[in-house]
């Protein structure tokens, strides 16, 4: 299934109706896939996300968004708190919503009246004076806390707030490692339950860096939640390796996410001109970026003559053409069946 409506960025289910944030908020009846626009006039969303009988829409342009619930009934908006610049991403935890800007940081909002959200707290000084190009994509709430992902012209950085405005970094790529340009950076933060977070970082651009274990970039990372190094990691001692790499030759992993009920970390990631793909994440193995792939370079030109070689991984998933596969979510419950697991 896929929606008529140009871009998808994000996906809430409620009951049997499904909530995407694309070109619009559209709300879908069941297995009908014609839309019922929410508001066409407040432009594109990026995210929604829903809470009980509460929905959130994060419209880039227009701000943040809260609807009423009630069934067969279309949602009711109950408030539009207006941002001043252009929303990332949002997350709800509770009655507390974490939403991040482009170049601004992290607001958080509270939403125990929906019909009348209010600001509560930021994260605006998250990155430093020299990292003016620094966007923030990517937050998770942790109860009165958040982790937030931040990316951008001087490299990557996780940091956690850990209360009263300070702010503890969990992850920083060393200088050394920081590459310019606005290509491949990978997303999301997904933490395991058992002390243990999860994040993806995009080759930028240069190919070859995916399958060096000195550099960071092309690879997905596990760190402990408090920043340091498990000593169970698969490269830890290896010489010149980088001790928080989990997976290697991941060109641009864009989704990130644990399948329920298990320990299985799973990955969407863009191929080039093709060649998309969706990956079971094993300890210390190797997803074959630029060696093998599905997908040829933009310009029609072969990147590899080989999609497979020993001793490298393969998609569970490819496809090609392309479909830029971004978030990756696993759907419980029976409202869908096809789609549970």
């Amino acid at each position: 299934w896929m929606p008529e409506d140009g871009f998808t960025a994000g996906l809430a289910i409620c009951g049997a109706d499904l909530f995407a944030a694309g070109d619009h908020v559209a709300r879908y009846r069941g297995h009908d896939p014609t839309p019922i626009w929410l508001d066409s006039e407040l432009g594109p969303a990026v995210a929604v996300a829903v809470d009980g009988d509460l929905l959130v829409a994060a419209c880039r342009w227009a701000g943040l968004v809260t609807y009423e619930l009630d069934g067969e009934a279309d949602p009711r908006r109950l408030a539009m708190l207006e941002a001043g610049v252009p929303i990332d991403s949002i997350a709800i935890d509770g009655t507390r919503a974490w939403v991040t800007f482009e170049q601004a940081g992290v607001r958080l909002f509270d939403l125990s009246d929906p019909a009348h959200p209010r600001q509560i707290g930021s994260l605006t000084t998250i990155f430093g004076p020299l990292e003016t190009r620094m966007w923030t994509r990517g937050v998770c709430p942790r109860g009165e806390r958040a982790v937030v992902y931040g990316i951008g012209d001087t490299g990557l950085r996780v940091v956690e707030d850990v209360g009263d405005g300070t702010l503890r970094t969990i992850f920083r790529a060393p200088p050394r490692f920081y590459t310019p340009g606005n290509l491949h950076f990978g997303t999301r933060l997904v933490f395991d339950g058992k002390g243990h977070l999860f994040f993806p970082i995009g080759e930028r651009g240069i190919k070859e860096d995916a399958q060096d274990l000195a550099k960071p970039n092309g690879k997905v990372h596990r760190v402990r939640d408090d920043g340091t190094v498990p000593a169970d990691n698969p490269f830890v001692g290896v010489s010149n390796a980088f001790p928080t790499i989990w997976s290697y030759g991941n060109r641009n992993a864009q989704g990130l996410a644990l399948r329920p009920g298990t320990q299985e970390l799973w990955e969407t990631e863009h191929g080039p001109r093709g060649g998309d793909e969706l990956n079971l994440i094993r300890r210390g193995a190797n997803y074959g970026w630029p060696v093998i792939t599905h997908g040829m370079d933009y310009n029609g030109r072969p990147i590899s003559a080989l999609t497979a070689k020993e001793g490298m991984e393969q998609p569970v998933l490819h496809w090609t053409p392309s479909i830029a596969a971004c978030a990756l979510a696993f759907c419980e419950g029976d409202r869908f069946p096809r789609w549970r697991g």
